[in-house]
């Protein structure tokens, strides 16, 4: 009797220390999902993914920063080198937004009006998203914060 106790724990053991390792194998990959021409209508359970812009995507949407809850987040990143201008509208809630560009230049992300987000590689459209330029964004306070980072 003690014996087949014995053995039932062991493998309760084993079984959480193989859940273990396949857990921490696995625990930083992302979701991935490119996008095409059809653009995208971002959901709430979209949270987390990495989205990446196809050479012919053109518009993406957000639900509201208030149905996303504190801590959603998602990134965009440009895949094509030959990218259109890419707007992202955001939902309603107040954007803050942070353009960050490797060589000082500012307008590879662009505020037009309203919740639009711009990717864009010059400012005033005189050029293509280039491939890496990428935006996060994550709701916190009920408000969209958004991060870009580009390489021009």
């Amino acid at each position: 009797m003690q014996l087949s106790r014995l053995r039932i724990n062991l493998d309760i053991i084993k079984e959480i220390i193989i859940m273990a390792k396949q857990g921490f194998a696995t625990s930083d990959r992302r979701k991935v999902e490119v996008l095409g021409a059809a653009g995208k209508t971002v959901a709430v359970h979209d949270c987390g993914t990495v989205f990446v812009v196809g050479e012919d995507c053109i518009a993406i949407s957000t639900p509201s920063a208030a149905d996303c809850g504190d801590g959603w987040w998602a990134r965009f990143v440009v895949g094509a080198a030959d990218t259109v201008q890419c707007d992202i509208t955001l939902g309603a809630g107040t954007i803050t937004l942070l353009n960050v560009s490797v060589d000082g230049t500012a307008g590879a992300v662009s505020a037009p009006g309203g919740q639009v987000i711009r990717i864009e590689h010059d400012a005033g459209g005189a050029g293509d998203p280039a491939p890496g330029d990428e935006i996060e964004i994550l709701v916190a306070n009920s408000q969209f914060f958004v991060r870009a980072l580009t390489g021009k």
